[in-house]
């Protein structure tokens, strides 16, 4: 049985024997702390089973989550979680990437435990009516009054995301394409993790070579010039958002120090972080009072 097949399967027996009972939402109000998962794009995680203990930034206090078959964790683009891996369960991501989808169903067995079961992608981002759904879910959160429609929007956000996933996977195309997009996801979601390309290519079951022939026919790059771009990428938000220093920094985004970052930061971007920080967290700061 393929991937796709696989996670299409467990979102129709979920939403065919369950219903959605609560959604959980991080906010981004704090500066997320060592091996928090932070991307530029909102994921959803929906518990199939077990108990999912997670924490999150609620309003500038950290939330401890257990949540419960049925329910969601709801993480809008830029806010963080941490799942802790305490407790067995099974729970269902979907990562919501500004040019694609990806699912990934997985397995904690014992403590810190964790296993992939199912990894696919789908080759395009979320419909206008997807979007549609994605924005209401987002107004929900950021109201102060608790509302039930999100349960429904929350499913509603799932089945048209499973009537997204290609039926027929099976051409060598799709197949490198699927690929290749799930193992950018996968960098994009874990860069703040010590990652190496043949660490990689064993999570993917392929081999080095493999992987970096893949990023060179699809992405145009090699698979080190790739993460070094996500993890800059990540490293410019903390330094406009947060007063984190250098080497708190380097810690939360895969670079070996604060001097390390430093000099690779300069020779991505002309800027020292500290010219960065200046020119950017003005602009950051300036765009938060207009929307008050």
């Amino acid at each position: 049985m393929s991937d796709a097949l696989q996670i299409q399967q467990q979102i129709n027996a979920f939403l065919n024997s369950r219903r959605i009972t609560r959604v959980w939402f991080a906010t981004n109000d704090d500066a997320p702390p060592i091996n928090a998962c932070q991307v530029n794009f909102p994921r959803l995680s929906l518990v199939l089973s077990g108990t999912y203990d997670v924490q999150i930034s609620d309003h500038g206090a950290v939330r401890s989550v257990e949540a419960s078959p049925g329910e969601v964790i709801y993480i809008p683009a830029h806010c963080w979680d941490l799942p802790t891996w305490r407790q067995q369960n099974q729970t269902l991501t979907f990562m919501f990437a500004h040019r694609q989808i990806g699912l990934s169903l997985n397995q904690c067995s014992a403590i810190d435990q964790i296993s992939s079961l199912a990894r696919t992608s789908i080759t395009e981002p979320l419909s206008d009516e997807g979007i549609l759904i994605q924005k209401a879910i987002e107004a929900i959160a950021s109201s102060p009054n608790d509302n039930p429609a999100v349960n429904y929007l929350a499913e509603a956000l799932i089945q048209h995301t499973s009537h997204m996933i290609p039926k027929e996977t099976s051409s060598i195309v799709n197949r490198t394409q699927c690929r290749w997009e799930a193992i950018c996801l996968y960098l994009q979601k874990n860069f703040g993790q010590e990652i190496t390309r043949d660490r990689v290519a064993e999570e993917f079951a392929i081999t080095p070579n493999h992987l970096s022939r893949l990023f060179r026919q699809e992405g145009r790059m090699g698979f080190n010039d790739y993460l070094t771009f996500v993890r800059i990428d990540r490293a410019k938000l903390l330094l406009s958002r947060y007063q984190l220093n250098l080497d708190e920094i380097a810690t939360r985004t895969g670079f070996k120090g604060g001097d390390y970052l430093g000099r690779v930061f300069r020779k991505h971007t002309g800027l020292t972080p500290g010219e960065y920080r200046a020119k950017y967290a003005r602009k950051e700061l300036e765009a938060e009072q207009r929307q008050l």
